[in-house]
């Protein structure tokens, strides 16, 4: 008998004996202090234990298979798939947030856990002051808070405090991450005496300490001059009495816009001054006797005639030096040798620098007219006169070398020359390249300064190369041999504009070491004579120089150069600008910018008894007064979550070009770097968007915060009250 058996297993059927679904158990690893608000990501599984598909489903959160993209969305995965999870953590802090994965049956949770607040920020460091100005308001330099995620207290004892340059305030608040803060005090009105600023945030404090000198700071509030846009300064004695009644050529700025101006009385003392751009006063900082006698390096009978020298800054120090005898003769064989001197910005001091030098001087019987720096290089050049020779100062070494001159500028290299003395005249403008070459000229056709040295080897630019020594370039040739007077580079520092004392005027671009003769500015207006050139400004869009001309048959004035089209037309004169010093004779500068769009010219008189004046002319405004089809523009900034929003007043006619940098500084408010930017309000258009990708900002963990600042351009446009702002940067 044959008997059949079917067995059938419950709930399944023949064909799924061997299906398993249920994979092995898995699990995510739990993330702590994570960000708020911020995206985090599992470590990954792999599926096993399953021999078909197995539904797979996810809760508060995504899942992403073998790297593809992400979804919530139920599905199946096979054994080998791989599986990372992601979630939003909390806005909270120490909040716990979770999601959990299924596969099958079988559960894991990834849980996410954010971070604890923090308002304790990373220590900060306000920079004193010293022997400053008794009750005088002073600011700090600006910090930035860093180092912590949430909003932290802020308060101040014995001073005020702004936010990202807001209005200052002593009552509490709080600040976030990236702010820039700045405190501000009265100092003392004792002299000698110490005032704290304590500012805290957080729980972590610095203090800002502001100390007076032990004499009262000679200083000037200035005033207003005849029209807007100008404004009005005269340098006041030094404290032991010496009066500044004139100023050649000695004015200059620094890269925050601060004003430097030198006055001498042209007999026995120089003196430096500093305009200050957070309250408008002009102060005196030193003068070459203080300082000389404080080091120690003051011989009896010896006197500092002029600091002739554009005040040039650099690295944090503004550099002047003397000279003492300036005529075209022997005597400065009678002189001890010219002194280096540096004002310190940050300690507000000055200082006697060849009181280091053998012999306490830089050179003996050596007087400088002008000097330049060499940034890269951390050089100052100098150019003596009448010998015209090249000197050299290594600011790290504090230590001067006399480089000579020419072979061919010396007398004996011209036996012909019966009457020429081996002297001329020197020039008042040099300059140094990208590679440190340094370009320089001599001599003059005015007859007032004329020797008889020989023209056809004056006509030209000379240089001194640092490996090859001297050199000529009769390529670089000039409108008859007049050395060059004034200067200034565009904002790039990429293209050069200089020009003689009679407005013949020069380009030298950097890239490729060219020269090329631009124009000569239409004069016509002036009845007879030669005018002077000692004033030259080139606008930041690099567009137009403002030309000032005296000692001529005519009233002194500021002319407008267009450099592109070689139109002149007249600004403005003096006595339109300020009655009572333009009555004076002479008005000198170059190369004298704020940071607002104004430029500083001194204007003043040989030996009358009054000191110098210094004005503030403001181009565009002084255009818009003189010119009533000239509309006066502002340019705006605003801070937005992409970007920032440049925006323009007026009329929207025309298209406007914007100039702009981006400051990036460290964790401690000190400048790192400068981007230089521009961009175009169309026609049509009264604001332009530009966002932080655009703007092409360097790694984020290269610097702490960045500030995108409107530069007025000095030529078509002025600026808001609102120009600076933090950007938000990724």
């Amino acid at each position: 008998i044959l008997i059949l058996l079917n067995i059938t297993a419950c709930g399944s059927n023949s064909e799924d004996n061997n299906t398993d679904t249920q994979p092995n158990p898995f699990s995510f690893s739990s993330q702590e202090n994570a960000a708020l608000n911020s995206i985090s990501i599992s470590n990954s599984v792999t599926v096993s234990g399953i021999n078909t598909q197995s539904p797979i489903k996810i809760t508060g959160g995504e899942y992403s298979v073998n790297g593809n993209n992400y979804s919530d969305t139920n599905s199946f995965v096979v054994s080998g798939d791989t599986i990372i999870v992601r979630l939003t953590s909390s806005t909270e802090f120490l909040n716990t947030t979770r999601t959990v994965l299924s596969i099958g049956a079988i559960q894991a949770t990834f849980s996410v856990t954010t971070m604890a607040p923090d308002t304790a920020p990373n220590a900060f460091d306000f920079l004193d002051q010293n022997a400053v100005e008794q009750a005088t308001l002073y600011v700090s330099n600006t910090i930035i808070v860093s180092g912590i995620n949430t909003s932290s207290v802020i308060n101040v004892v014995g001073g005020e405090y702004a936010i990202d340059g807001g209005m200052y305030t002593n009552t509490a608040g709080t600040v976030t991450n990236g702010q820039t803060v700045s405190v501000r005090q009265t100092s003392s009105a004792l002299p000698s005496d110490t005032t704290d600023t304590v500012l805290t945030i957080g729980g972590i404090s610095d203090t800002f300490s502001v100390t007076t000198s032990n004499f009262t700071v000679p200083f000037d509030v200035g005033r207003a001059g005849n029209m807007d846009g100008v404004k009005v300064w005269q340098l006041p004695d030094a404290p032991n009495g010496d009066k500044p009644d004139q100023s050649w050529l000695a004015v200059g700025s620094d890269n925050e816009g601060e004003i430097y101006i030198s006055g001498h009385d042209h007999i026995s003392n120089s003196i430096l001054y500093r305009l200050h751009q957070a309250d408008g006063i002009l102060r005196w900082v030193g003068d070459a006797r203080t300082a000389s006698e404080t080091a120690d390096n003051w011989e009896f009978g010896e006197s500092a005639e002029k600091f002739h020298t554009r005040p040039t800054y650099h690295n944090g120090q503004v550099y002047v030096a003397t000279l003492d005898k300036s005529g075209m003769d022997s005597a400065y064989l009678n002189t001890r040798g010219f002194h280096w001197y540096s004002y310190d910005i940050l300690e507000n001091e000055f200082f006697d620098l060849s009181a280091f030098e053998q012999g306490g001087v830089g050179a003996q019987q050596i007087q400088l007219v002008t000097i330049q720096k060499d940034a890269k290089n951390n050089l100052l050049y100098g150019m003596s006169i009448p010998e015209n020779k090249l000197v050299r100062y290594d600011i790290a070494l504090g230590q001067t070398t006399v480089l000579g001159k020419p072979v061919e500028w010396e007398k004996s290299s011209h036996p012909s020359l019966s009457r020429w003395n081996g002297y001329f005249y020197s020039n008042r403008f040099m300059w140094v390249d990208s590679r440190g070459r340094v370009y320089f000229t001599g001599g003059s056709s005015r007859n007032q300064w004329n020797q008889g040295e020989p023209a056809s080897t004056l006509d030209h630019v000379w240089y001194h190369d640092p490996i090859n020594g001297f050199g000529e370039l009769t390529d670089f040739k000039l409108q008859g041999p007049n050395a060059m007077e004034v200067g200034q580079w565009d904002r790039a520092g990429e293209v050069l504009y200089t020009s003689d004392d009679q407005g013949n005027i020069y380009r030298f671009v950097d890239a490729d070491a060219s020269w090329s003769f631009v124009g000569k500015p239409d004069f016509s207006a002036i009845p007879s004579g030669i005018p002077k050139v000692w004033v030259f400004q080139l606008s930041a869009d690099a567009e137009k120089i403002y030309i000032g001309l005296s000692d001529v048959s005519y009233p002194n004035a500021i002319w407008e150069f267009d450099i592109a089209t070689g139109k002149t037309k007249e600004l403005a004169k003096l006595s339109e600008l300020d009655s009572q010093a333009s009555t004076q004779d002479f008005i000198t500068g170059y190369d004298s910018w704020d940071n607002n769009g104004s430029f500083y010219v001194s204007n003043f008189t040989m030996y009358n008894g009054v000191n110098v004046y210094m004005l503030g002319i403001n181009p565009v405004r002084v255009k818009a007064m003189q010119d009533s089809s000239f509309e006066l523009v502002e340019i705006a900034a605003q801070s937005t979550e992409a970007g920032v929003t440049v925006s323009r007043s007026g009329s929207v006619s025309d298209a406007l070009d914007v100039l702009y940098e981006i400051r990036l500084f460290d964790g401690q408010g000190v400048r790192l770097d400068t981007i230089l930017g521009e961009t175009t309000v169309n026609v049509g258009q009264s604001n332009i968007e530009l966002t932080t990708i655009s703007l092409n900002l360097p790694l984020a963990n290269t610097f702490n915060h960045a500030e995108f600042v409107v530069i007025a351009d000095g030529n078509d446009y002025v600026l808001s009250d609102v120009h600076k702002v933090v950007l938000e940067t990724p």
